[in-house]
């Protein structure tokens, strides 16, 4: 049986930690896997504290970092400190089914070159932040992005370190990150046999915020579209800190063009604006 290592990140930022007990009600043994709580602050609340103690596989991790909050830090701190064979990151608020990481092990151990990817369903905007019920969410939760964001990947520890782990450069500084879409375009570069799980469902149950920052994700975009051209597998800044540079000048001229187009834009709506208050005051 792989042993697995579960990494979940947060920066002060969870308001509900259920994700740790849907863990901890697995059907896999306990033995066979830990849950690492990365946190990049200092802090942590008391309800994460009294989760984690429910089971001696569960164990939270503070890094004492400084702002701005870098999801990447935590997902490579995750990854040096995991003592599984098998890696799975899952975001911090997910819900899933007790045999879920059951069934990540089983794919795992018929491949040593997967990377496994489940998709997320997410809750419709509701009026409260209550706590979650899985089969509500079976009900009403929609799969509204085909591709991985803030969902699950599972992959070998090793093919991890290969591709040098997350992105530490200050263009994935945010809590609005498509760090894993920058993994999943590494793991293909390097050759690894991608399944989308066709029977697993990640679930997120809504709350503010979820929509994300689309600036920010149309950043991240670019700068996979690049890495997939030119076959990229290792981060600017990852694991191994011998190993880091800087964008190339030919992704800098994308993404200055890209910033400039969103500048003219943001001008062109002000300017709008301004017409529009004149016309409304000559009337």
């Amino acid at each position: 049986m792989l042993r697995t290592s579960v990494i979940l990140v947060d920066g002060m930022f969870r308001e509900s930690f259920h994700a740790v007990s849907f863990l901890q009600a697995q059907t896999l043994a306990a033995e066979h896997y830990e849950v690492l709580w990365v946190e990049y602050f200092d802090r942590v609340r008391p309800e994460l504290t009294a989760a984690a103690a429910q089971r001696d596989n569960c164990r939270v991790i503070t890094l004492g970092q400084k702002a701005p909050y870098h999801a990447s830090t935590c997902f490579n701190a995750g990854i040096s400190a995991a003592s599984g064979e098998l890696v799975v990151i899952v975001d911090g608020d997910l819900c899933f089914d007790a045999n879920f990481l059951e069934s990540l092990v089983t794919e795992h151990e018929r491949n040593d070159r997967l990377a496994c990817y489940v998709q997320r369903y997410n809750e419709p905007p509701r009026g409260d932040t209550g706590s979650p019920c899985l089969d509500r969410l079976k009900d009403v939760a929609r799969l509204n992005e085909p591709y991985n964001s803030g969902a699950c990947l599972s992959v070998r520890k090793r093919w991890l370190c290969h591709i040098n782990g997350f992105d530490e450069h200050p263009l994935w500084a945010s809590g609005y990150h498509r760090n894993d879409l920058d993994v999943y375009t590494r793991l293909v570069a390097a050759g690894l046999d991608v399944l989308w799980h066709p029977r697993l469902r990640v679930y997120h149950p809504w709350h503010p915020g979820t929509e994300g920052v689309p600036k920010q994700h149309a950043r991240h975009r670019l700068v996979a579209r690049y890495r997939a051209e030119q076959h990229q597998t290792r981060p600017f800044v990852g694991l191994d800190r011998a190993d880091r540079r800087e964008p190339e000048p030919e992704l800098q001229a994308r993404l200055f063009a890209q910033e400039r187009l969103w500048k003219e834009e943001a001008e062109g709506r002000e300017a709008g604006d301004e017409s529009g208050e004149r016309i409304q005051q000559s009337e």
